[in-house]
């Protein structure tokens, strides 16, 4: 079985595609937030403080979910969210 097998389920392309498209998206975001501080201030701890921002949310909210992803049933919380 090929690494690519996935993405001959129609479903899971286009779920796929369109989390790289939304990732894609964020990085671009960050990229502009970040250019236009060094543009106007010129600090690189600034420009430290967006990419911390940017990566803060995933940082902290990440083991809590994987905690509770392994605790509690996934249907019933996937019907939760």
């Amino acid at each position: 079985m090929s690494s690519w097998a996935p993405l001959h389920i129609r479903l899971f392309r286009t779920l796929w595609l369109a989390q790289f498209i939304s990732n894609v998206g964020s990085w671009m975001k960050t990229v502009r937030a970040q250019w236009l501080i060094t543009q106007q201030s010129g600090s690189a701890g600034l420009v430290t403080l967006v990419q911390t921002a940017a990566s803060l949310p995933v940082l902290l909210l990440g083991i809590p979910a994987g905690a509770l992803a392994d605790i509690v049933d996934r249907r019933r919380l996937l019907v939760y969210a």
